[in-house]
């Protein structure tokens, strides 16, 4: 008798857990409308961003949405809770531009490729493809008086890829990847 109680009670916390974690997981504000509280905070619109990341993780027990995208000028970072849309935190980090670093001195500046083109070199180097990307960064520098692309790419399966692009030609200058 006393051990049929306990499977009872036992079974009966089951079932109420599970109806709750069924009940929260109905009630996220997904990751559309996450976005948008985001960008909406940092004041910018779809076509001014290009995301870098959006996911739900759990932190201290609150249900948290990632998501970091970067602008023309800055690259953010914010955690909104999952299930209210209140902005938690935020991170803002300002990106040095090209006018900023004067790279039009360097001799073929006009004739870089493209961010698009840099990356697709990479890409293809490393044998990956767009659908498994996570995430990916992309930013032009310059190493010793030569324009580059460094692009990091953080793949679905936890490989990670850093790569130095040529600006000028496309070839890949360093590389290197671990999981």
């Amino acid at each position: 008798m006393k051990r049929a109680l306990i499977a009872v009670l036992a079974l009966s916390f089951l079932v109420g857990i599970l109806n709750f974690c069924a009940y929260a997981a109905m009630n996220y504000i997904g990751e559309p409308r996450a976005r948008a509280i985001a960008f909406e905070h940092a004041r910018v619109s779809d076509s001014e961003v290009t995301i870098l990341k959006c996911k739900r993780y759990e932190k201290n027990g609150l249900a948290l949405y990632d998501i970091e995208f970067r602008t023309d000028n800055a690259k953010l970072d914010y955690e909104i809770d999952a299930f209210s849309g209140e902005v938690i935190g935020r991170h803002y980090k300002a990106l040095q531009r090209l006018h900023n670093k004067n790279f039009a001195r360097i001799s073929g500046y006009d004739k870089r490729i493209s961010e698009t083109d840099a990356k697709a070199a990479a890409m293809k180097h490393a044998g990956i493809s767009e659908a498994s990307l996570r995430e990916y960064e992309i930013e032009l520098d310059e190493r010793r008086g030569r324009l580059v692309y460094e692009i990091e790419f953080e793949m679905e399966n936890g490989w990670d890829y850093e790569y130095e692009i040529d600006a000028l030609t496309g070839d890949v200058l360093r590389y290197k990847y671990d999981d």
